[in-house]
């Protein structure tokens, strides 16, 4: 038997071996006896720790609760009927400076939070709102959500649950950086990020809002588009980097250019609109196209580099509320469709008449692709004259197309289409074989000039081309002449110049040809191998009425023979202005009055005629119609 504990004077509780409790208890009588009695506790005590260990797991879950609770992301809140605090997180204490939850509990609800002049400095608007929120709920017994926002900048998203008894329970996140991004995400669907500018989707709406009010009073709306000038020059030379802050840069100048109720965008790449409202808008276009041109061609300094671009403007004007945004859109874009088309830097108004030369364009570019493949190309030979011996020195190579419906071509209509499209390095490429192969024919003294094509000068397989027309023809590189325009030099571009000297070496002649006029530079001169220059056919029609004109064929024909390069006058068409040229020292001449293009046979059959004559010691009959194709 073993004592337990002394429960009180003269009383104690021992458990017995067999596991039973006894409470013992003793007095002592009045003679000196001791009276003692023996209870059986064993139920009792069973009882009392069943009891003890349902209070250790009580507090064991308040513990758990507690925890919980407190650890929670998000704010909780429990308010009874009386608007007095039953439950108060640490989350939602951090939330609102509210102190210690435990604190907290039994305070009025109001007075917890401090809206009436606590510790929420900035944010007494936001906390107001969000109680009266929270009443609103709890008043009509409905659940519901909401966000609150002005609480020190931050967002809170708040759900709300009312109880039975009154009063509510209230679920409080902090949704700030997701309100920031959700935001950040709104407002990249209607903005470039680069510019910050509006983008395509904002300016769609705009025109719906805008159109809705066209022919109200003789309201109008106007829509600019406008394309940079050699923009994709400064990204393939300087980089993209330097492209973006350059695109940066412009958008700041249109910002600058226009008023506030303007909307400006950026629709991607160099690509950018104008919208506005007003009466008279085509005098409102005209002085703001104008201030956009002179203000886009202004230099641009970026790490001290100064870049210089420009911009081509296509405007159209919805005056009746039957024009809808499609429509506008489509007119602003054939609009500046044409102002590239017609030599870039200058204002475009749509007409009517844009969508029938369009769909034209449309057609080229559709057949053109298929041109090669069916066997529409021809190459057709011009011949050009050595003066010193009046012979045939080389002839010039001229495509020609010949549609099935639309009979020949000009080359004016469909190079340009070739050009834009890229077609034009598959053009060139068959132009090239068909020339290479067609000089087999001919008298080993006798060249061939190709024209070749800016955008063929830049493609990083030019070369290769050249090179493999000559190799599969077997005819010597020194036969084969390159004739290009001075356009295709205006990029300055280092991999044009690469390819001129890598042609040079292997011995192709580079010819410039129609120099004189654009952006004639004598640095060209310098810069890149040029065997030949052909003297613009502008001069040569009136070097016989204007000394003026005279006076530059001859200084340039001086230049070429110190530089070492010979020199061709184009478009003689008449007796006088041969005998002029021969007079001021050309070495070539070329033009209807010596002979018009035709086929590779013409061609051959009129060095024949030369070959016969030269034997018999006579000279060469002069028919310019000799050469033109049966």
């Amino acid at each position: 038997m073993r004592e337990w504990h002394q429960a009180g004077a003269g009383v104690i509780e021992r458990l017995l071996p067999d596991g039973r409790w006894l409470l013992v208890t003793e007095r002592r009588t009045a003679n000196g006896g001791i009276v003692g009695i023996r209870t059986d506790i064993t139920e009792f005590k069973r009882v009392l720790a069943e009891l003890v260990e349902r209070d250790k797991a009580l507090l064991t879950q308040n513990e758990l609760f507690d925890a919980a609770v407190n650890n929670m992301s998000h704010g909780l809140l429990m308010v009874d009927a009386e608007e007095r605090l039953i439950v108060c997180n640490r989350r939602l204490s951090d939330l609102f400076h509210l102190g210690e939850p435990r604190d907290l509990q039994g305070r009025l609800l109001a007075e917890a939070f401090g809206c009436l002049g606590g510790p929420q400095e900035g944010g007494q608007a936001g906390c107001s709102l969000l109680l009266a929120q929270l009443r609103g709920f709890s008043a009509m017994q409905e659940a519901g959500s909401f966000v609150v926002a002005g609480l020190e900048e931050r967002s809170l998203a708040v759900s709300v649950r009312p109880l039975q008894s009154g009063g509510f329970v209230a679920i409080i996140e902090d949704v700030t950086e997701r309100k920031r991004n959700e935001d950040r995400i709104a407002y990249l669907a209607h903005h470039d990020p680069l510019t910050d500018l509006a983008n395509r989707v904002q300016m769609r709406s705009r025109l719906d809002a805008e159109l809705a009010r066209v022919g109200i009073g003789g309201i109008e709306t106007a829509l600019l588009y406008l394309d940079l000038d050699r923009f994709k020059q400064v990204n393939d030379t300087l980089g993209h980097s330097i492209g973006d802050r350059l695109l940066q840069q412009v958008a700041e100048r249109l910002r600058a250019a226009v008023r506030s109720t303007d909307l400006i965008a950026r629709l991607g790449g160099d690509e950018f609109a104008i919208s506005f409202t007003g009466r008279h808008a085509r005098v409102r276009i005209e002085r703001l196209a104008n201030r956009l041109l002179d203000r886009l061609v202004e230099p641009y300094i970026i790490d001290g580099r100064p870049i210089q671009i420009g911009g081509s403007i296509g405007a159209a004007i919805a005056s009746e509320p039957t024009i809808d945004a499609d429509t506008l859109l489509k007119n602003a874009d054939l609009a500046l469709y044409a102002a590239k088309a017609d030599g870039r830097g200058v204002l475009r108004m749509f007409d009517p008449a844009m969508a029938a030369r369009l769909e034209a364009r449309f057609t080229i570019e559709r057949d053109l692709r298929t041109a090669i493949a069916r066997g529409e190309f021809e190459v057709a030979y011009q011949p050009l004259f050595g003066l010193r011996d009046d012979r045939i020195s080389s002839f010039e190579a001229l495509l020609r197309w010949n549609h099935p419906e639309r009979g020949r071509v000009s080359p004016v209509e469909f190079i340009p289409v070739a050009e834009e499209t890229g077609i034009i390095n598959e053009l060139g490429a068959w132009c090239l074989e068909r020339a290479c192969a067609d000089m087999t024919g001919m008298p080993d003294h006798v060249k061939v000039a190709v024209n070749v094509s800016p955008v063929q000068l830049k493609s990083h397989d030019f070369v290769e081309t050249v090179t493999a027309a000559l190799a599969r023809s077997g005819v010597p590189a020194s036969r084969l002449e390159l004739e290009i325009t001075e356009s295709a030099l205006i990029d300055d571009d280092d991999r044009i110049l690469a390819h001129l000297h890598r042609l040079n070496e292997i011995g192709v002649r580079v010819v410039l040809d129609d120099f004189g006029t654009g952006y004639s530079s004598l640095n060209y001169l310098r810069r890149f191998p040029f065997q030949k220059v052909k003297i613009d056919k502008v001069f040569i029609n009136e070097a016989t009425e204007r000394a003026d004109c005279s006076d530059i064929i001859r200084s340039i024909v001086e230049l070429a023979g110190r530089l070492g390069m010979s020199t061709t006058a184009e478009g003689i068409e008449t007796p006088a202005q041969l005998e002029l040229v021969r007079r001021l020292g050309c070495d070539e001449v070329q033009g209807f009055l010596l002979g018009k293009p035709g086929s590779a046979i013409a061609a051959v059959a009129a060095l024949a005629v030369e070959v016969g004559a030269a034997r018999a010691g006579q000279p060469a009959a002069r028919d310019p119609d000799a050469t033109i194709a049966a």
